[in-house]
């Protein structure tokens, strides 16, 4: 419950509110040993994070959550968080979150969710284009100012 109030409170923008009841959620789960529940936890820590901007909780949240989903190989854990990942580094290193992209669609193929797969596509089919376009806007003007 306190997990979902932190969605919530994620959702309706109130991130403060939202930070405390999932770090709430995280006691209440170490508590009762429930390590998935704590990871599920830690991603959306890690996603409010990102949406604030916050990278280094933003890492620490998603390195958590990711080891324990790898320790009861919960590929779908693995996977959100790996997406996470991308969007966190997306703006500063395209091409590792590009990466993370490919590996979480690897990994929403393995367990056959498929929309998920294709969105993991194309979140990183859209930063090499991104780059690409980058690229070849940099050549023309390197050429513009040779000629």
């Amino acid at each position: 419950m306190l997990a979902g109030l932190g969605d919530l409170e994620t959702t309706l923008g109130r991130d403060d509110q939202a930070r405390a009841a999932y770090g709430e959620a995280i006691a209440f789960f170490k508590q009762i040993n429930d390590r998935l529940g704590e990871a599920n936890v830690l991603r959306g820590l890690g996603d409010l994070e990102t949406k604030l901007d916050r990278d280094d909780p933003a890492r620490a949240a998603y390195d958590k959550a990711i080891g324990l989903f790898k320790q009861f190989d919960y590929r779908r854990g693995q996977a959100d968080v790996l997406r996470g990942l991308g969007d966190l580094v997306s703006l500063k290193n395209p091409q590792q979150a590009a990466r993370h992209f490919d590996a979480a669609a690897l990994l929403y193929d393995m367990i056959g969710m498929t929309e998920a797969h294709d969105a993991a596509l194309r979140e990183a089919d859209q930063l090499f284009a991104n780059e690409k376009r980058r690229g070849d806007q940099a050549s023309t003007a390197a050429e513009t100012r040779g000629a």
